[in-house]
This record gives C-alpha cells, sequence and structure tokens, in this order.
C-alpha cells in the first residue's frame, strides 16, 4: 500500500517556494529549503495519484481486460524548468497589456526602478501606481 505523506507546508510556503525557484541562483541556503518544500509537495501527492490510478484501472478492466493505466509523479526539474517559462509568460502578458501605439514603453524587471523612475519623472507617469500593482501581481 502508498504510503499517505502529508503536506508539511501551507499553500502560501508552497508558493513562495515556487517563486524562490524561479528566480533565485542555484546552490543558496533559500534555493535549497524551497527544493525541500517542493520534494514534500510531490511526495504529498503519491498516494492521491495512486488512489486516481486504482480507480481508474477498475474501471478500465470493466470495460477491457487489457486495459493499462499509468501514472507518474512530474520530475523536479520539468517543474523547475515549468515555472520559469510561467515567470517568463507573466513578463510577456504585462508587456503586451501595456503597450500603447501612441507612447513609448518601458518594461522594467524590478518595482524599485519603477518607483526610482517615477520619483525621476513625477509627471510623466499617471497611471504607475495601476502598472506596479500589476507588477507586483505578476511577480508574486
Amino acid at each position: 500500500m502508498t504510503p499517505i505523506i502529508p503536506l508539511e507546508y501551507s499553500r502560501k510556503a508552497v508558493r513562495r517556494a515556487g517563486t524562490t525557484l524561479q528566480r533565485e541562483q542555484y546552490l543558496t541556503e533559500k534555493y535549497s529549503q524551497s527544493l525541500d518544500v517542493l520534494s514534500n509537495w510531490r511526495a504529498s501527492h503519491i498516494y492521491p495519484l495512486s488512489k486516481i490510478q486504482n480507480l481508474l484501472y477498475k474501471r478500465a478492466q470493466k470495460i477491457d481486460k487489457k486495459a493499462l493505466i499509468a501514472q507518474r509523479l512530474k520530475r523536479t526539474p520539468s517543474i523547475i524548468n515549468k515555472l520559469h517559462l510561467l515567470l517568463e509568460l507573466a513578463y510577456l502578458k504585462l508587456e503586451r497589456e501595456s503597450t500603447n501605439p501612441n507612447t513609448d514603453n518601458i518594461v522594467l524587471v524590478k518595482t524599485e526602478s519603477a518607483y526610482n523612475l517615477k520619483k525621476t519623472y513625477p509627471n510623466y507617469f499617471t497611471d504607475s501606481h495601476f502598472f506596479i500593482k500589476q507588477l507586483k501581481i505578476l511577480l508574486a
């Protein structure tokens, strides 16, 4: 029987770990801790995945005795690659949404940069609060 491994971290902690894995450099303490969270998250899905596989197998056997059902957890490198891809897509989406044909566009990576740019040119940015809120949402 497949053991039940409880998820030891909150959703917020799992999201934070995902963000760290997207942005942090390898071989840092924070990155290592995030890998531990990811490992626990993966392990906690083994039991539910096995239950679903068993249920599907039983139902498939009623229809076709030769039916095969397979299962596998997504590998850690694949998960990390997907996190990087999601971050890139978030930046592209933000860039696309902020495009206006009548203005020049600036894409900033850090919210501090947006604040600094606004301080330098206070009259130029009329909707910078909206932009910074959207940027924080996408980077959270």
